[in-house]
Order: C-alpha cells, then sequence, then structure tokens
C-alpha cells in the first residue's frame, strides 16, 4: 500500500513537471512583462520657416505594410525571416503614432503654419496635405534601424502633387534593447520631418 501510495505522489510530481515545461515553452514564464513603447517627437528641432502665408497643413493618413499592422514590435532576424515581439508591443496603432510624431515635429519646423493630423475637423479643408505609405519600417538583420517610405505633399483637396519622394532612412541604435530600437525609429521620424519639412517650405516661403 505504501509503494502504491509513492508511485502515485512520483506520477503527479513528474506529471506537474511536464506540464510547467509546456508552458514555458509555449508562452515563457508567467512572470514576463509586456513592456509598451511609442515613439518620441524631437525636442530640439530648429524651425526652417518662421514666416510665410498661414497655411493649414494636414499630415495623414499613414499607410502600413500587413506586417507592420499589428501591435508586436517586428525585427527581422534574416532577409525573410521576421520576430514578433509578445512582450515589446507599441502602446497604440504604429500608423496613429507616426502620424502623431510628424506632426507634432512639423509643427516646431514651421511654426508660421497650422499642423494637423487627419482626419481633423477643421473650420476649412487643409491648405496642403503630407500622405505616407512606408514600405518598411523596423531593426533589420544587420541591428540598423531602416525606414523606407514613399511620401507626397498634395494640394487642391489631393488632386495636385507637389512633391512625390521615396526615401530611406538608417540609424545604427545605441544598444540592442527595445528602448533603443524604438529610440532609433524616432531619429528616423525626425530626419522625414525635417525632409518634408523643406520640402513644404519650398512651395510656401515667401
Amino acid at each position: 500500500m505504501k509503494n502504491q501510495t509513492m508511485l502515485h505522489r512520483l506520477a503527479a510530481a513528474a506529471l506537474a513537471a511536464v506540464l510547467l515545461s509546456g508552458c514555458s515553452a509555449l508562452g515563457g514564464s508567467s512572470q514576463e512583462k509586456t513592456t509598451f513603447y511609442s515613439l518620441a517627437a524631437a525636442s530640439d528641432l530648429q524651425p526652417i520657416m518662421t514666416v510665410g502665408a498661414p497655411k493649414i497643413v494636414g499630415v495623414g493618413p499613414v499607410y502600413l505594410p500587413d506586417y507592420l499592422n499589428r501591435p508586436q514590435i517586428v525585427t527581422f532576424t534574416s532577409a525573410y525571416e521576421l520576430d514578433l515581439s509578445e512582450f515589446n508591443r507599441w502602446g497604440g496603432a504604429l500608423d496613429s503614432d507616426m502620424n502623431r510624431v510628424l506632426t507634432q515635429n512639423l509643427a516646431r519646423l514651421l511654426p508660421a503654419m497650422r499642423i494637423v493630423s487627419l482626419p481633423v475637423r477643421v473650420t476649412a479643408n487643409p491648405d496642403l496635405q503630407v500622405v505616407l505609405q512606408v514600405l518598411s519600417f523596423e531593426r533589420t538583420a544587420d541591428g540598423m534601424v531602416v525606414l523606407v517610405v514613399s511620401w507626397g505633399v498634395l494640394s487642391d483637396n489631393g488632386r495636385n502633387a507637389l512633391a512625390l519622394r521615396e526615401t530611406t532612412f538608417r540609424v545604427q541604435p545605441t544598444g540592442t534593447s527595445f528602448a533603443a530600437v524604438v529610440a532609433a525609429m524616432s531619429e528616423t521620424m525626425t530626419g522625414l520631418s525635417i525632409e518634408i519639412a523643406q520640402e513644404i517650405a519650398k512651395h510656401t516661403g515667401p
């Protein structure tokens, strides 16, 4: 009888060990904490143009490829393989975050203008509209953060293109953490904002 009781206890312990091992393999430790990130606007931008016609500039929409349109932060481990981090996620939608940062950066670069995120209810239609088609925006297998984006500056309610560009920005993160990656992604957004502001200034300056 004692031997049977001991065998039952050993079997129960073995089963518990198997179940714990399976949970760890599938989802990681139950104590794993999810961290949420957000892109940041640049705080040290100098105005490109402080005078000129008080135009309304609408920013958006921002179009993302399907593989980026998700809450997990995406990194590439090879040219063909991507990793979705379950425990490192965006605090909101990435396209909305990019729209917000671009709007804030342009407001600092073009203080004479009214910069608004679209869609928004305003008293008049925007004089100019900035649209973005993101082609890639992630840390690549070589450790660099890369932003490839097609963008345009439109007028006449989108009927006239003042500028159409495709630009690539590459920034080396200061470390391998996701915080460093998101900081480098924010830096690429700063470069994009400056390029777009310079284009707007060409068409609206005195």
